[in-house]
């Protein structure tokens, strides 16, 4: 008889234990007549957003039975979804905090996401989105119109983007494919990789390594401290490159005949490598500053760089 009742505590403590952890299932919608926005706020898990054609907004998933409460409602033309977690001070995270949810929107809707250490994945969103994160990673395809992603520690792949992006990392990686609009990538630590039709861009990282391809450049300005910058670009008529950094190294390659206007610069033994002509880097008499300056086709286009103690090689491919 004793035997059964340890047995009959043992499944009782069991079930009492598993009940205490399981997930809240969530399956809810609203209908988005009215609505122009839609804001998220998930601490820790992963959420995923996909646009649809239907006129409701869905959510999806499991959320943590740790969360003090769930909110879906709305208010006034927006909706807002948010996991309230308990205040755990300084004591960090931990994955039984985890809510993993879908979240179903029309592609008209501006949309909104704030985490911590939740990972977001977005796709089909055709106005405003802006997420940011700290430890998460994001993954973004076929977003338009404004875009502004950050985050902190995690890595940003993005693909077929267009408009008006800003991807910024601090110690992360940030991978973009065929991106086209206004591009701005930064980066402190993390590498930087697009393979982009943007006519206008910006790339700044500090001390992590930078790798472009690029097709019909207008504008594009490229600074790093101490990274390598690898990249090749059409530049177009009339179009602008500008380089800079202090110890990193640039290897510019032009795949069309570059038509432009090359000032060149460099101290602190810096060094100035041109491959496109014969003409040479010119070195100060005192000191170990130098400069190169050519011009090839009909000058139209300005190529201006500056090192201090890095290596700049411009070529054609």
């Amino acid at each position: 008889m004793m035997k059964k009742f340890v047995k009959l505590g043992v499944v009782v403590l069991t079930t009492m234990m598993f009940g205490t952890c399981a997930a809240q299932q969530v399956h809810k919608s609203l209908p988005s007549e009215g609505v122009t926005s839609v804001s998220v706020e998930n601490q820790q898990g992963k959420v995923t957003v996909t646009a649809w054609e239907k006129d409701s907004v869905e959510v999806d998933g499991e959320i943590t039975d740790k969360a003090e409460k769930f909110v879906f409602e709305r208010s006034g033309d927006r909706i807002i979804i948010k996991v309230v977690l308990p205040d755990y001070g300084h004591k960090g995270h931990r994955r039984e905090h985890d809510s993993i949810f879908t979240v179903k929107l029309p592609s008209s809707m501006r949309f909104d996401f704030a985490g911590i250490a939740s990972d977001i994945s977005l796709t089909g969103l055709a106005k405003n989105s802006e997420v940011e994160t700290v430890s998460g990673n994001i993954d973004a395809k076929n977003l338009s119109d404004y875009i502004d992603i950050s985050t902190v520690s995690g890595n940003i792949v993005s693909q077929g983007l267009a408009g008006k992006i800003r991807l910024a990392t601090v110690s992360g990686d940030i991978k973009d494919q065929q991106s086209d609009g206004q591009l701005d990538l930064k980066a402190v630590s993390g590498n930087i990789n697009t393979r982009s039709t943007a006519k206008e861009l910006r790339i700044n990282n500090v001390s992590g390594d930078i790798d472009f391809s690029l097709a019909d450049v207008d504008e594009l300005k490229v600074s790093t401290v101490s990274g390598e910058v690898e990249g090749q670009l059409a530049l177009n008529e009339n179009g602008l490159l500008k380089m800079s950094s202090v110890s990193g190294d640039f290897n510019i390659a032009f795949t069309n005949e570059v038509q432009a206007n090359f000032k060149m610069s460099a101290n602190a033994g810096g060094q100035l490598i041109n491959r496109i002509t014969n003409d040479k880097a010119q070195h100060a008499k005192y000191g170990p500053s130098a400069k190169l300056r050519f011009t090839t086709g009909n000058g139209s286009a300005s190529v201006k760089a500056t090192t201090v103690s890095g290596r700049i090689v411009v070529r054609e491919d």
